[in-house]
């Protein structure tokens, strides 16, 4: 009867320590997994707790963005749009090309119902300043428009395939920026590529619209 009663109490033993090794190794992987939960989970969502100091912007007056970009830009809106030729060939800077680019351009911006100002031809980009008029169509279209028109006047003057990349770079003024100031800067490159002493002696440059 003792025989029994040890055995018995020696298997509840082992069954109390298998019982204890399980709930730590349950215990353990729960911890771990807290702590990559914790990594993984995306800040935005945590919850949080906004004290009196946190949220001291509610005495602050609210502004409103949109009046803030009305008085960064000027008004209408005037682009610099800056288009470089495929490979930057230098195939513009001639009398034929210059004034078949010069026609594409006024044609592109009454089409699409732009109005360009002034504009630099340089023999590998073309610099100008455009503004929309009533109703224009995106300033893409207007550029894609003026891409495909010259491109077919090129044709005529014996040039083949494409003659501009397809992206192309705009500049928004900003109203700390002078129109007048940052053309003087663009009809200067001519003069910086060292193809002439003064921007006036450049042939390739003059002005469609008064912006």
């Amino acid at each position: 009867m003792r025989l029994v009663e040890r055995r018995l109490a020696k298997a509840q033993s082992t069954i109390s320590v298998g019982r204890a090794l399980v709930a730590r190794q349950k215990c353990r992987k729960q911890n771990q997994w807290r702590g990559t939960s914790n990594d993984r989970r995306s800040t935005s969502l945590r919850p949080t707790t906004m004290t009196k100091s946190d949220n001291h912007r509610e005495d602050l007056p609210q502004r409103k963005h949109l009046h803030r970009l009305q008085r960064i830009y000027v008004h209408p809106p005037i682009f610099l749009i800056t288009i470089c030729t495929l490979g930057r060939r230098p195939v513009l800077a001639n009398i034929s090309m210059a004034e078949a680019i010069c026609t594409a351009l006024q044609d592109a911006a009454r089409r699409n119902r732009w109005r360009v100002g002034r504009y630099v031809i340089m023999p590998d980009h073309i610099h100008f300043f455009c503004t929309p008029a009533e109703q224009p169509l995106s300033l893409s279209a207007f550029v894609g428009g003026f891409k495909e028109a010259s491109t077919r006047q090129a044709w005529q003057l014996g040039w083949q395939g494409r003659l501009w990349q397809r992206e192309f770079f705009d500049h928004l003024l900003r109203s700390e920026e002078s129109y007048q100031e940052k053309w003087d800067y663009v009809r200067l490159n001519p003069v910086r590529a060292g193809l002439c002493e003064t921007a006036e002696e450049w042939p390739h440059q003059g002005e469609i619209d008064i912006l």
